[in-house]
């Protein structure tokens, strides 16, 4: 009799309090989720895992702020979203519990920018480039505008390029949390002999010569400025035997104009052409100077270090004797080559003398300092119409 008792009391009393108890373990509590960037506090979709003791993985998407449903239990909740440090945490979630859980993502840095020649100023494509942080390495390559672009974790990286034909590149770079980095990178030609100066994006150039041609004297003073476009304003004084005078010289396109302090007026066709010879003559002048110290029955000696044109610069005394367009020619001179930015290895100064005879054996001697400086630069060339004739 007592036993029935008790098994009834059990059936009506305890099962259902235990049942009751069992049920409200497995039944999901309805958890509040918030992800937020921790740098400026956006809300973010993200993707989230909750894993349980057995290793079962339920997947959720969060939506900035969600209510997502986990039954009573132990788990390891990973949250995750491109651009941003995986995050995971231990989570308990009890019955009743109504938590209230947030996450803050800590947002990956960025460095990015253009690879280009330190001389032409052109973007280089299909540069490997490396960062390494400990042992953890990334590598991309450039696109075809030279372009990279990297998104890590915050930390101190080497950044690393190896690329043939160019000096080998490496610099540490210190990345925070949401950094936005602009980082273009100017790569050094291992062979600064084939340099030209035509190759320049740009550039001004100084110069001053004087002496004589085929016995006339000759004397010239003249600045010029060249954009990457090929337009170019020339400022010009010069002496040759009876006629002179002071000039500014503006090239453009297929046309060229001229002026003496007064209003612009155009060239002729052959006057054209003849500024274009003296821009393409100037530059070769530059390109020769350069490439002496490079010839093997140069004399070269360098004697030490100056300050020039606002960098620091090896002074190199050359001699050389050798043919150019001019014919045949004998140069002495001083080059100042820069130790210093991003045209390290190129001269910025020549000072000297040259002289020879041309083809046709007529002697020249010239004396000249030339300085070419702000390569890289736009330079302001006045855009000039033509007036019809009235």
């Amino acid at each position: 009799m007592v036993y029935r008792k008790l098994s009834r009391f059990f059936l009506v009393i305890i099962l259902p309090l235990v049942l009751i108890s069992y049920l409200s373990n497995i039944q999901p509590e309805n958890i509040e989720v918030s992800v937020a960037s921790t740098v400026d506090k956006v809300p973010l979709i993200c993707n989230a895992v909750l894993i349980g003791a057995d290793g079962k993985r339920v997947e959720y998407c969060i939506n900035g702020s969600d209510i997502v449903k986990i039954p009573v239990g132990q788990y390891k909740f990973e949250v995750s979203t491109d651009g941003y440090a995986k995050m995971i945490v231990p989570l308990t979630i009890g019955p009743a519990s109504h938590q209230h859980l947030d996450f803050g993502l800590e947002p990956h840095a960025q460095i990015f920018g253009v690879i280009r020649s330190s001389v032409t100023g052109k973007p280089i494509q299909e540069v490997e480039i490396q960062m390494l942080n400990g042992d953890a390495s990334q590598s991309i390559r450039t696109d075809s505008d030279g372009v990279y672009s990297f998104t890590l974790q915050p930390g101190g990286y080497d950044l690393i390029i190896d690329h043939l034909g160019y000096k080998p590149y490496i610099n540490r770079y210190f990345l925070q949390s949401g950094q936005k980095m602009v980082e273009g990178i100017n790569l050094i030609p291992t062979d600064l002999s084939v340099i030209s100066f035509s190759d320049f994006p740009s550039y001004s150039q100084k110069l001053v010569r004087k002496g004589h041609i085929a016995g006339f004297p000759q004397k010239h003073d003249a600045t010029i400025k060249k954009n990457q476009d090929g337009s170019t304003i020339i400022k010009q004084t010069f002496n040759a035997g009876d006629s002179g005078g002071e000039f500014t010289i503006i090239l453009r396109g297929e046309k060229a104009w001229w002026s003496d302090g007064s209003q612009y007026k155009p060239f002729s066709n052959e006057g054209y052409q003849a500024v274009k010879l003296m821009v393409k003559t100037s530059e070769q002048m530059l390109d020769y100077l350069h490439q002496c110290r490079f010839e093997d029955d140069a004399e070269v000696i360098i004697f030490g270090k100056e300050k020039v044109n606002g960098l620091m610069c090896d002074k190199v005394h050359i001699k050389h004797t050798g043919h150019n367009w001019m014919g045949k020619v004998s140069s002495d001179f001083d080059a100042y080559v820069m130790d210093e930015g991003k045209l390290k290895g190129i001269p910025t100064r020549f000072v000297g003398d040259i002289s020879g005879w041309d083809e046709l054996g007529h002697s020249f001697y010239l004396e000249f300092s030339v300085d070419v400086t702000d390569v890289g630069l736009v330079f302001d060339v006045p855009i000039v119409e033509d007036k019809p004739n009235p």
